[in-house]
């Protein structure tokens, strides 16, 4: 009894042994070489990779007076990427335009509220963007584009 009861632990902690050296063995595999697997990777489940074509901002930017386009920074970023939703749900609607220019009366709203009169003064139209990145291989950096979707002047948002 006491000798099976000895084989059985002795078992035990062989197999405890063997799968901890299998588990701190695939760790320095993984770490040696780098290797971004399940279930060693920083990367989340269920993700996939994005290619950088895939990759699309919207923004909202006011062209200022003197032409320069300058981009909205909002104090809250929910508000940034709710317009992805709302330029998505404009699409081929009769209403669409309409919808966003309800959105571009609240980011001037908003701007209103948070900045001096003076500086909106400055501000000609609210611009939705639609903001892409390509790899400029020859310079060897991220290159933003912007497309504007939808222009709407200050005059009538007001």
């Amino acid at each position: 009894m006491l000798r099976s009861r000895l084989a059985g632990s002795t078992l035990a902690r062989i197999y405890q042994a063997a799968v901890s050296a299998a588990f701190v063995g695939m760790l320095a595999v993984v770490a040696a070489f780098g290797i971004e697997s399940w279930p060693f990777s920083s990367y989340p489940m269920y993700s996939v990779p994005m290619r950088l074509s895939q990759v699309v901002v919207w923004r909202f930017a006011f062209e200022l007076d003197d032409g320069e386009v300058a981009l909205w920074k909002p104090d809250f970023p929910y508000i940034a990427r709710d317009l992805e939703g709302v330029v998505e749900r404009s699409r081929g609607r009769p209403d669409g335009a309409a919808t966003l220019e309800i959105a571009a009366r609240a980011v001037l709203a908003d701007l209103a509220r948070e900045r001096p009169p003076e500086s909106l003064s400055r501000i000609r139209k609210v611009l939705v963007l639609r903001r892409t990145v390509r790899w400029a291989g020859n310079e060897r950096r991220l290159v933003p584009e912007n497309r504007i979707l939808a222009s709407f002047p200050v005059e009538a948002l007001r």
